[in-house]
């Protein structure tokens, strides 16, 4: 073509997305009504209603699948549960996603259907990966069942699945248009997951340094499951998350400082082939990188141990086991999505009032990690 000829065009595709969360004790009560809502809203724009396809696992499933259904069907919506997949961090995998695929095209489900997540956060990042990508995308929404889903995974649009034991390797960003978040659904999780949970609740005290001193003040009431406890520290962590999601969507600034204690956390989980819980993974790599923050002035020795002593009351871990290979951790490291050149690690700045909120990315090499991890090796008993 020539030049005189040459044409331009620009697409313009912004969409307003305002996905919707709710949080309080019993909160499921009002949801089937919400969605039915919502679809009345759908079949006036479309000339459909939607058919909802609930994705769980087994446990989930025994435990709130029928519960679910009934309350669906009450209000008149057209619902039912695939079959379940297991448990556990290894059904974030391409299989599951294939399989959860096929059982959608294999039930005839159109683009006029919406995916429930029902469950923690494999489950979210699972169903949410399926819903981004079948028939090019459909809508769904998050029912998380664990507290680390309901402070941190289903918030924010993360999506993906692990591939060769990488996590998140094939991901993108897509938002559920609602997010139901219930404190009571965590009486029937053991004491392990709670604990997990709390390991992302410290990060985001780590932030906040008022939200801080409110996990440590009510850190016993936590423990118990105090309902009303729970929503409001719940809360607190959600309107974090959403503040800084609103403001770095794609995870490029601000919203990194929700990375803090993951770069090591990731490679510890990893190494421990998922033994270790996230959020307990978490909290080591917290108190491992909080070391390097100490030595580069970012932090203080205070506010360091301010944070292992709230982790260490949590009932957590703040150092690597000894059965993990050190080795593996810093090779784990090489995949971390946020690396550029060196290991990149993402520090709030300290707990301490008297600091600015913000963070800092620092990059550190091999020898240094090695060094650091090398410190950080829980004595044998």
């Amino acid at each position: 073509m020539s030049p005189d000829k040459e044409r331009h065009f620009e697409l313009d595709l912004t969409k307003t997305q305002t996905p919707e969360i709710f949080v309080g004790a019993n909160i499921l009560e009002q949801m089937p009504d919400y969605l039915k809502g919502r679809e009345e809203i759908y079949r006036n724009l479309h000339g459909k209603g939607w058919r909802f396809a609930i994705v769980t696992d087994e446990t989930v499933a025994g435990l709130y699948g029928e519960d679910l259904v009934e309350r669906f069907r009450a209000s008149g919506l057209n619902i039912a549960v695939l079959p379940p997949i297991k448990e556990g961090e290894g059904s974030k995998s391409i299989q599951s996603y294939e399989e959860v695929a096929s059982q959608l095209e294999e039930g005839e489900y159109t683009r006029h259907t919406v995916v429930v997540a029902l469950g923690g956060g494999v489950i979210g990042d699972l169903a949410g990966f399926v819903a981004a990508t079948y028939r090019r995308g459909i809508a769904y929404v998050q029912v998380p069942t664990t507290l680390l889903a309901q402070v941190d995974s289903s918030i924010g649009g993360k999506v993906g699945i692990d591939i060769r034991f990488v996590k998140n390797m094939l991901g993108t960003f897509y938002h559920p248009f609602a997010t139901f978040v219930d404190p009571q659904l965590l009486r029937t999780l053991p004491e392990s997951e709670i604990r997990s949970g709390l390991g992302e609740i410290i990060k985001y005290g780590a932030i906040d340094h008022e939200l801080f001193e409110k996990i440590n003040r009510n850190l016993d009431a936590l423990l118990a499951l105090n309902i009303d406890k729970l929503s409001e520290v719940i809360a607190d962590c959600v309107a974090i998350k959403v503040e800084l999601v609103q403001e770095d969507p794609e995870d490029f600034g601000v919203r990194q400082v929700l990375n803090f204690g993951h770069t090591i956390g990731h490679g510890v989980e990893e190494a421990s082939s998922y033994e270790i819980s996230h959020g307990e993974a978490v909290a080591i790599g917290m108190c491992i990188e909080t070391q390097i923050g100490v030595a580069m002035g970012i932090w203080t020795q205070q506010e360091r141990q301010s944070l292992i002593s709230l982790t260490e009351r949590a009932g957590l871990r703040t150092k690597v086991p000894t059965n993990i290979d050190l080795e593996q951790v810093i090779a784990n490291t090489r995949h971390d999505k946020k690396r550029v050149s060196g290991i990149k690690l993402v520090l709030p700045f300290g707990v301490e009032s008297s600091k600015v909120e913000g963070h800092t990315s620092i990059e550190v090499c091999e020898d240094e990690l090695r060094n650091v991890l090398e410190d950080n090796v829980a004595k044998q008993e």
